[in-house]
């Protein structure tokens, strides 16, 4: 009997972590690349401007001195991005 009860309480706390785990995944993305002018010269300190089309939604960053730059946790839409 005891090692039934073990073995459920062992299932049990797998399905809990597990629904845990389940229950953080998340639908966000990351927006990166570079800025560059049409010679493809990167653009350092460039302000890189993303809108929601759909609601308005809107960040702003700067790009790094490689021209890179990374916008994280944009919720899933259509997008106008601007520098």
């Amino acid at each position: 009997m005891k090692s039934w009860i073990r073995s459920s309480s062992i299932a049990t706390a797998v399905v809990a972590v597990w629904s845990a785990v389940a229950a953080a995944q998340v639908t966000n993305a990351v927006l990166q690349g570079v800025v560059s002018d049409p010679q493809g010269g990167v653009l350092p300190g460039a302000v890189v401007k993303v809108a929601n089309i759909e609601d308005g939604l809107s960040r702003e960053t700067s790009t790094d001195a490689r021209g890179f730059y990374r916008i994280p946790a944009l919720p899933p839409g259509s997008y106008e991005i601007t520098a």
